[in-house]
């Protein structure tokens, strides 16, 4: 028996290949033209475009006294922003790091119970009071934020 060929059996691959470029592009032509339709054509010399309904929304109208100037009081919280979140300085990192920096800083040794407040925040010019004891002294320290990064100063005990 003959058997026909086998590239009378299957379509060439360049065959197939320039089956499916005409298909996409015809499916392209056909989604602009659908497209092109729906705006109104999207040229200058189309149809003027449908009128638009009209706003049933009566205007403000203006109010008869003036509005008087708002106070501190009469003012409504700030809203919530999406701005990122303040740096902080960690009190406790902060406090355990007084002793090494008043040693190297000032040649002052003994430093013991440091503690600095809860809220940090990393502003710069900000300045803390974080206590401590020297010599078995009460002490203040001052902690001033030099970066918003959390970069900080310590001033002499007093």
């Amino acid at each position: 028996m003959n058997q026909p060929s086998r590239s009378a059996r299957q379509p060439s691959n360049a065959l197939l290949v320039i089956s499916a470029v005409c298909a996409v592009a015809v499916a392209g032509l056909l989604l602009v033209t659908v497209l092109v339709s729906a705006t109104g054509g999207g040229t200058a010399n189309s149809k003027a475009a449908a009128p638009q309904p009209q706003s049933s929304v009566a205007p403000i109208p203006a109010p008869a006294a003036p509005i008087p100037a708002a106070t501190e009081s009469s003012l409504a919280p700030p809203a919530p922003t999406l701005a990122p979140a303040e740096s902080r300085l960690d009190p406790a990192t902060v406090a355990a790091a007084l002793p090494s920096v008043l040693r190297k800083s000032y040649g002052i040794a003994d430093v013991e119970d440091a503690s600095c407040p809860d809220s940090m925040p990393a502003r710069v010019g900000a300045v803390y009071d974080c206590t401590l004891t020297i010599g078995g002294e009460n002490k203040t320290v001052s902690v001033r934020v030099t970066t918003r990064q959390g970069t900080y100063e310590v001033g002499r005990p007093s």
